[in-house]
């Protein structure tokens, strides 16, 4: 089975072509390219325009909203949502404040999604964050550039798994493979498409299709 879970289709001031028919599932992520203190970046513009369409979607929260988490994640969740982002690098927050949004992907069985690689996003700020909470963590980018090193160690946990967007396949090759999954982050970044089956597969693992 072909799944990517990184496509950033449907957001005000994209324009790009649909890839959808090249994959079995493709998972919309509603993170804007830049930072942005938006509570929810561009779910609810992605939202409207995947409707009546065949996509899945993420749902996204800032934990510096003033909504609290359990109301705008519920909000999200009675639409649909396989799985929650957090976006540290782009909201400027720490990790181990999110314990609101963690606590409910636990309650309502939803991976989280974090970004990684640089700034705030550091694998290594989820030790012990990832064994207090019944959740599986995906490591977007795999803490490329800056944190590869603290991804390596934190993937060892049997919840953690690692998305591969903009990671060189030379990194790639020091992660066991059977804990990555396919993200293409589109139209971000110019589609390309592996030809590995179980790394196109292996989002299984995480959310329920």
């Amino acid at each position: 089975m072909k799944i990517d879970v990184h496509q950033h289709l449907g957001i005000r001031g994209i324009v790009a072509k649909e890839v959808r028919d090249l994959f079995d599932y493709v998972v919309l992520n509603p993170a804007y390219k830049y930072a942005c203190m938006c509570c929810v970046d561009g779910f609810y513009q992605q939202w409207m325009w995947r409707r009546g369409k065949d996509y899945l979607q993420l749902g996204i929260y800032n934990p510096k909203c003033r909504v609290p988490a359990e109301i705008e994640l519920g909000r999200q969740y009675d639409k649909g949502i396989v799985g929650i982002v957090l976006n540290p690098i782009n909201h400027d927050f720490n990790l181990k404040d999110a314990w609101k949004v963690y606590q409910f992907a636990e309650d309502h069985d939803l991976p989280v999604f974090i970004y990684t690689g640089k700034g705030k996003g550091n694998p290594g700020d989820l030790k012990g964050i990832v064994e207090e909470f019944k959740v599986k963590f995906v490591l977007l980018h795999l803490g490329y550039p800056d944190y590869v090193e603290e991804a390596k160690e934190l993937i060892k946990v049997d919840n953690v798994y690692g998305e591969v967007s903009l990671v060189p396949p030379s990194v790639l090759k020091e992660f066991p493979k059977e804990k990555l999954i396919y993200g293409s982050c589109y139209p971000y970044v110019p589609l390309s498409i592996i030809d590995d089956k179980e790394v196109l597969d292996n989002a299984r693992k995480v959310i329920r299709f």
